[in-house]
């Protein structure tokens, strides 16, 4: 059972989360790069590496870039593909609001992190570990194993960016953790 200290960590092994993983994670998305806040940047990136060392992924390359764990509607690409894909959009329609309404005040810092960040709980969602676990825990009332609460997204967003418990050094502001919130488990 989970702790109040680290959900996911009970059952899984982590990875420490190195410089190593960090500089990859900026590698696999470059568009980190454009988040002119460096607080932000560097917690986007500190959500992604700690999502992959708690799961068994090693990179954000090797997640699948669909909808469902169990069916992958992308016929080629993975996940940073499909990420970098939606940053794009987004900061395509900021800016095109922008452009039609100027008395809004579009913060592309936070556009380019929720584009990044909105599906950080794949990490979790589809790690091969869990799927297995999940499949031998379900019961008949359980419904599929992919029947995730649809909160989760948000949760993982949340809970990888305060893993240093209780402090806001790597916490994600909520109008960037709501775009997980907006992605479907």
């Amino acid at each position: 059972m989970a702790t109040n200290q680290d959900p996911i960590g009970d059952w899984m092994s982590a990875r420490p989360v190195t410089d190593v993983l960090r500089r990859q994670v900026r590698e696999e998305l470059p568009e980190v790069a454009q988040i002119s806040d460096q607080i932000l940047q560097a917690r986007t990136v500190e959500a992604w590496a700690y999502a992959l060392s708690h799961s068994s992924f090693r990179s954000i390359r090797e997640i699948p870039p669909a909808g469902n764990p169990d069916i992958n509607e992308a016929k080629r690409g993975d996940q940073t593909d499909h990420l970098r894909g939606v940053t794009r959009l987004a900061v395509a329609i900021a800016r095109e609001m922008g452009a039609a309404y100027p008395e809004l005040s579009i913060d592309m810092d936070v556009i380019v992190a929720g584009g990044l960040v909105h599906d950080v709980g794949k990490a979790w969602e589809f790690d091969p570990a869990n799927r297995k676990r999940w499949r031998v825990e379900q019961d008949d009332s359980a419904g599929p194993p992919y029947a995730i609460p649809p909160t989760a997204p948000t949760f993982a967003c949340r809970w990888v960016c305060l893993r240093r418990l209780r402090t806001s050094r790597w916490r994600i502001p909520g109008r960037v953790s709501f775009s997980c919130a907006a992605s479907p488990a």
